[in-house]
């Protein structure tokens, strides 16, 4: 760690004097004639040199894909125009979202090949209405029916033997058949909505929902249909690769036993060579999530769990990440001494434990942790809202390509970025560092797949077909994928993108 300290300063040295862009740079604007004629010449002379920094410059379309990017952009342009004030993006998703549902772009984009989802949650992956109808119907659920105090939230789920369960802990059974409006309020307690916009309080009520669902989705019966229907969800929307953000823990069974972490990832396992039989294309990987709020103690916990499961299942675990909101928890150099001990153990292990950190997930100018997302080589970087503060980490990102994990909506609906036509992404495109699209937790956002981040993204930063191409072959290039695991992404990829070219222009 010490050396790469020592070389990346070195390495910002040369970005700072490098002359990699001198031809850009050098356009003197006393040179550009200001004829009306000369001055629109200039003017393009400027867009072309921004357009060959751009994130995706590099594809190109042939005549199909042009043909259809056409129609896509002048469907884009007609959406703009007469949406006005209500233009979705510009707006809290729940507020106009039926306007997505009927735009003609979004149906298309739903059939679109999406390659990988590369930053989503374990236990917010899926479909909130499969939990209230499937999951909370099953014998032996029980509901915390009692005001939040220091151990329980109110509408928490756990099952429990009959007989076994404490106290203020009901049967759902009888509240859903003493309510007949029962399961919409279990619903709402299980999502946003409208409701939620400018909540000073939505990461409280966000941790809330996580600690109501977990027993419920933690149980070993419903947690392998659960992520069997969640990721079912995801190929259904024409997503082929998932990185699945984890603490690997929580597993129980009814007579009382709870799993450990390589059993989690033995069940991991088993669902998703069952899936295989009927969708071969589909891989996932692991990224062992821990909490941000931790003692050094518990993070150390956690990179030892992580190697452990990691030697079980190495070609499953891939990294190493920290969540949970990160201005209200630890700086990510707090626990800088244990993260040097990964090193270490990669030793004894004989084993690769890269970091993939959410960072940047933040509007707070003294939110310096990117500094440290860089320096300890993560390999994507989690959101990075706030990279736009960090001109040389800018430069770094572009030219070492380490990509940024943009997720639109979930920026959008906690509060980061009201307006997704101002999202820092744009500009991190704009300049060439190259991003990903991903959902982050769409279950608790109350929609299904990744579709709306990408119509999101496509519509608020008004790109086209190549910008779309770009990011959903980014997702396979940046994956933890293997090499070979990779080529043969990427060829199913374009196979299945040219046969929805070919689609969409019938």
């Amino acid at each position: 760690m010490k050396h790469f300290v020592t070389s990346s300063i070195v390495f910002i040295t040369f970005l700072i004097f490098s002359n990699s862009i001198a031809q850009i740079n050098s356009i003197d604007l006393d040179d550009l004639q200001y004829s009306r004629k000369e001055y629109y010449k200039s003017r393009g002379v400027l867009y072309a040199a921004d357009s060959l920094l751009k994130d995706g410059f590099d594809v190109e379309l042939n005549s199909k894909e042009m043909k259809l990017n056409s129609h896509l952009t002048s469907l884009q342009k007609d959406y703009i125009k007469h949406s006005g004030p209500m233009f979705a993006p510009a707006n809290y998703f729940y507020k106009y979202r039926n306007m997505i549902d009927t735009s003609e772009i979004y149906k298309k984009i739903q059939r679109m090949p999406k390659g990988a989802l590369l930053h989503i949650h374990s236990t917010a992956m899926g479909d909130a209405e499969w939990l209230v109808k499937n999951a909370s119907y099953r014998e032996h659920c029980y509901f915390y029916n009692k005001e939040n105090d220091l151990n329980n939230v109110y509408g928490s789920m756990y099952f429990y033997e009959d007989g076994k369960a404490p106290a203020d802990w009901v049967p759902i059974k009888n509240l859903r058949a003493a309510d007949p409006d029962f399961d919409n309020k279990l619903l709402k307690l299980l999502t946003f909505s409208a409701a939620d916009e400018n909540s000073p309080v939505i990461w409280e009520d966000f941790e809330k929902i996580f600690t109501r669902m977990g027993g419920l989705i933690e149980y070993l019966p419903v947690f392998k249909d659960y992520l069997t229907d969640a990721l079912t969800i995801l190929l259904k929307d024409k997503v082929q690769h998932v990185e699945v953000r984890t603490s690997l823990h929580g597993l129980y069974d009814l007579e009382g036993k709870y799993y450990s972490y390589v059993e989690y990832a033995q069940v991991h396992s088993a669902v998703i060579n069952e899936l295989k039989a009927k969708y071969p294309q589909l891989t996932t990987k692991i990224i062992f999530a821990g909490w941000r709020g931790n003692s050094p103690e518990g993070v150390m916990n956690y990179i030892n769990i992580a190697f452990d499961v990691k030697k079980a299942f190495p070609q499953l675990l891939t990294g190493f990440d920290l969540v949970g909101e990160e201005d209200a928890g630890h700086r990510t150099d707090y626990f800088l001494n244990e993260f040097f001990k990964k090193d270490s153990l990669e030793d004894v292990y004989d084993l690769k434990l890269p970091f993939y950190f959410h960072d940047g997930e933040s509007t707070l100018p003294i939110d310096n942790n990117l500094y440290d997302a860089f320096l300890l080589r993560s390999k994507r970087i989690g959101h990075g809202i706030n990279l736009f503060r960090f001109p040389t980490l800018e430069q770094i990102a572009r030219d070492e390509k380490i990509p940024i994990e943009v997720c639109p909506l979930s920026n959008q609906i906690l509060g980061y970025v009201a307006n997704l036509r101002m999202h820092p992404a744009s500009g991190y495109l704009n300049k060439g560092i190259p991003i990903t699209i991903s959902s982050d937790d769409p279950q608790i956002f109350n929609y299904r797949g990744l579709s709306y981040d990408f119509w999101t993204a496509y519509m608020a930063w008004e790109l086209d077909l190549r910008q779309l191409k770009k990011f959903a072959l980014n997702s396979l290039v940046y994956s933890a994928l293997e090499e070979k695991e990779k080529d043969e992404a990427i060829k199913y990829f374009l196979d299945e993108w040219d046969k929805w070219v070919n689609l969409e222009l019938k």
